[in-house]
């Protein structure tokens, strides 16, 4: 019988291997999101609540989280998939 645990080493070093040999193909949410912290970037101190469609509290923390994570290296796709792996994992 497999552990959980290795189950879930599984699905982080494979989602790694996706993010690493993905050819950075943005589709779904990962798309929606990179843009939107990334436009966050590009236009400078303009509030993230423009750039969303519904505004909604929900739907901004986690640009915010990863514009602030832009903010502080640069706003690579790759970057963005790594954070999305890290906080997948702290909560298996």
């Amino acid at each position: 019988m497999i552990k959980p645990i290795t189950l879930i080493w599984l699905g982080f070093y494979s989602r790694i291997f996706v993010a690493l040999f993905s050819g950075g193909q943005l589709v779904g949410d990962s798309k929606y999101y990179h843009w939107t912290a990334a436009t966050r970037i590009k236009q400078g101190e303009r509030e993230l609540d423009v750039l969303m469609l519904g505004g909604a509290e929900a739907e901004s923390l986690y640009p915010t989280i990863l514009y602030t994570l832009y903010s502080f290296s640069t706003d690579s796709y790759f970057i963005g998939c790594l954070f999305s792996i890290f906080v997948w994992l702290l909560s298996a």
